[in-house]
């Protein structure tokens, strides 16, 4: 059975491209375009994902900030960061901080599915 997956992105429309890809397989979705509020959310429990897709480049708290905050807060979703360059190091720090895994924009909708798959399925058994 799918899960709930938050989507972060400070692209309106990077949020609703990943949300519908994921709500087209029965993913239930929940989209933010700014940081601080996803984490006040998830952190209070207002918000309960099985998964984060989560941006690195956004303003104010990066996606690498955020990933940190979650892990300190002891919030166990795993978390998969999206970026728009390439940069093998900075796959390698993300993955060493805690991310499920690393995806590069343009995301494909395959990748994505593949994904959530995994991790919204490891979560259940």
């Amino acid at each position: 059975m799918p899960g709930t997956i938050l989507v972060l992105d400070d692209e309106p429309a990077v949020c609703d491209y990943i949300a519908g890809v994921l709500e087209g397989a029965g993913y239930t979705c929940e989209t933010f375009s700014d940081s601080l509020r996803a984490l006040r959310c998830v952190v209070s429990g207002e918000s309960r994902p099985d998964l984060i897709f989560s941006d690195i480049g956004m303003p104010g708290m990066d996606g690498l900030k955020f990933l940190k905050s979650m892990r300190e807060s002891h919030t166990t979703a795993p978390l998969v960061l999206v970026s728009g360059q390439y940069k093998a190091q900075l796959a390698m720090y993300a993955l060493r901080l805690g991310a499920a895994d690393y995806l590069s924009k343009p995301v494909r909708p395959a990748d994505v599915l593949a994904i959530a798959a995994k991790h919204c399925l490891a979560g259940q058994g």
